[in-house]
């Protein structure tokens, strides 16, 4: 089932994809709700997310917002694959939330063969590689249902094979899609969309020579097992065949 975000002034509703712009959606959402007059009242992103939670919708709900204006984000999956395992898994991404210590728990274990690793809140002296977060990943591709949602597939994230979407938006394209979305629920559109760091961050690594930096270190094999674990995304979404990457 989906988790969306709703807001009711404009008849909004969002399904909010991780590492696609959801903070900065959540943020638009405070303001044109008319609970804040501008993000910087807001103060940190946990705030966001606090003032404006997102929750599970079951079908019968989802029905009863059908004349919302429904949308989403999505982005490369590939690049949100690679943005999951640098905000979450490694050292240099925020305060590791209990999700995270559990997933690196269990590739230390998997891969590593440790037994009692000890895993802090913001560091871990075991330095989890991208290789083995991927291999991580493509283990669970015969259960994808059971994954984090923070790179679980997006199709499947947003049940998009079973709900409409007004609007697929992109990260690539994220404020001319993000104005798109306004003007057709006549919203104001001159807030601010200068992207938050995380944001900018998130544009910057979805391109080719990005991606191409860390999986160039994968066998083909396990390329292979992500781009099935991906392809409806790929497809669906309209994003390149990787042909650079499996055919290395």
């Amino acid at each position: 089932m989906a988790k969306v975000c709703v807001e009711d002034h404009h008849k909004l509703l969002m399904c909010a994809t991780p590492k696609v712009g959801s903070s900065t959606w959540k943020t638009l959402f405070l303001v044109l709700s008319g609970r804040y007059n501008s993000s910087s009242e807001m103060g940190t992103r946990s705030d966001v997310h606090g003032n404006m939670p997102c929750y599970i919708m079951s079908d019968e709900r989802w029905d009863h917002y059908k004349d919302y204006t429904s949308f989403l984000f999505v982005r490369h999956p590939f690049s949100k694959l690679l943005s999951a395992y640098k905000d979450k898994i490694t050292p240099m991404g925020s305060q590791m939330e209990g999700f995270a210590k559990n997933t690196i728990r269990h590739i230390l274990r998997t891969y590593r063969k440790i037994k009692s690793p000890i895993i802090k809140n913001t560091e871990s002296e075991y330095n989890v590689t991208f290789e083995e977060f991927a291999m991580y990943v493509a283990g669970t591709r015969d259960d994808p249902l059971s994954m984090n949602r923070h790179w679980i597939p997006q199709y499947l994230n947003c049940d998009v094979c079973s709900k409409k979407f007004d609007v697929i938006g992109k990260l690539e394209t994220f404020t001319e899609d993000s104005i798109h979305i306004l003007e057709r629920v006549h919203a104001k559109t001159n807030l601010n969309f200068t992207p938050t760091t995380s944001l900018s961050t998130n544009v910057q690594s979805s391109g080719d020579e990005y991606i191409l930096e860390y999986f160039k270190h994968l066998n083909s094999t396990l390329v292979k097992q992500l781009y099935e674990l991906y392809e409806m995304d790929f497809k669906l979404f309209g994003y390149k065949y990787p042909e650079y990457l499996l055919s290395s």
